[in-house]
């Protein structure tokens, strides 16, 4: 989402496959760190909750 580089340490925005958008640093990601609201939803516990805003596997 960004148009300018700085440094890997700069917070900049991203955006997951699922729409979400989020800010972090470069150096984040390439670490691994990734969207955390998808983080959130693939831990979560509730049947409700991920039938709604995870993909349904085939």
């Amino acid at each position: 989402m960004a148009t300018v580089y700085t440094t890997a340490n700069d917070k900049v925005g991203w955006l997951c496959a699922r729409g979400h958008v989020w800010y972090t640093t470069a150096a984040h990601v390439k670490d691994g760190t990734w969207c955390p609201e998808c983080v959130y939803l693939s831990l979560c516990r509730s049947d409700k909750t991920r039938k709604k805003y995870l993909p349904q596997k085939k």
